[in-house]
């Protein structure tokens, strides 16, 4: 049983991978068995979690960890996870990886077009487990 004392809030960043002028983005949200800036990582099955509860909850998201997204700043039109690995416009991505395609405003478009906006942040709350070697 998890020990809801020790659950951490927690943020990761992966690049846009594809980005049309159109406004659709596709990107990385969580890679697995990729460490982190702090030494974290996660594993394919905790993606799939993550990824359903996301669906679950609303399917939010917000600019820079704030919400200051108006209606129709963002549409979510693809979430999946890759079942093997694959390259997408030269990167490469392990099986497991989620994904996250994104239909964005002009306003957002023009951020990532100058640089503003270069990927995704992962935002959430997990229980940190100390792994023996």
């Amino acid at each position: 049983m998890a020990d809801l004392t020790k659950v951490e809030t927690f943020e990761r960043y992966v690049p846009i991978v594809k980005a049309t002028p159109g406004g659709f983005v596709l990107a990385p949200v969580l890679i697995p068995r990729v460490v982190d800036q702090v030494g974290d990582w996660i594993e394919e099955e905790e993606i799939e979690k993550a990824m359903v509860s996301f669906a679950e909850n609303g399917r939010k998201i917000d600019l820079q960890h704030q919400s200051l997204l108006t209606e129709g700043d963002v549409t979510v039109v693809e979430s999946y996870i890759l079942r093997s690995a694959s390259t997408i416009n030269g990167v490469a991505l392990p099986r497991g990886t989620w994904l996250l395609g994104l239909r964005l405003s002009p306003r957002l478009r023009k951020m990532v077009a100058d640089g503003q906006i270069n990927g995704l942040s992962m935002k959430g709350r997990a229980v940190r487990t100390e792994m023996v070697e």
